[in-house]
């Protein structure tokens, strides 16, 4: 792959590992299988353990965690899945968690998801971290 050049960010390649140059200096070593540039100075990165995380562009990971998929990228907006939690977040702030505790939980082709929560009650999120349904009582979501 030639070099990604963003302005003063160059994401580059070396022995198929990712890495990244500001202004020509190397701020993240190639030690990544993917990095995609998110916002401003922050950029998802996927980790030979297939870990994603968010470092800013001194490879700090801005959350001081990781996570274990990218489920959504767009608009500026990032759906990320860590066990049972889906994390939503902008180039701001992380600004939903959701804990789900039916294993099934996905989002669907229509960009939902039927959630569970820890005292049972279900609820439809939408993949931008938004209720469609707020939790309630499992019996509303059933029919008969």
């Amino acid at each position: 792959m030639e070099d990604l050049i963003l302005g003063r960010y160059i994401i580059f390649e070396q022995n198929n590992l990712f890495g990244l140059k500001v202004d020509a200096e190397v701020k993240i070593p190639p030690h990544y299988q993917q990095i995609i540039w998110f916002e401003a100075d922050l950029f998802f990165t996927k980790d030979l353990e297939n870990k994603w995380q968010i470092l800013n562009d001194e490879n700090q990971n801005v959350y001081n965690e990781k996570f274990d998929f990218l489920l959504r990228f767009r608009d500026n907006q990032a759906t990320f899945q860590k066990s049972n939690e889906f994390i939503f977040l902008n180039g701001f702030r992380i600004y939903n968690r959701v804990k789900f505790y039916n294993p099934n939980a996905y989002f669907n082709g229509s960009g939902m998801s039927i959630i569970e929560t820890e005292d049972g009650k279900q609820g439809v999120i939408m993949e931008n971290g938004e209720w469609f349904i707020k939790p309630i009582l499992p019996s509303a979501l059933t029919t008969t």
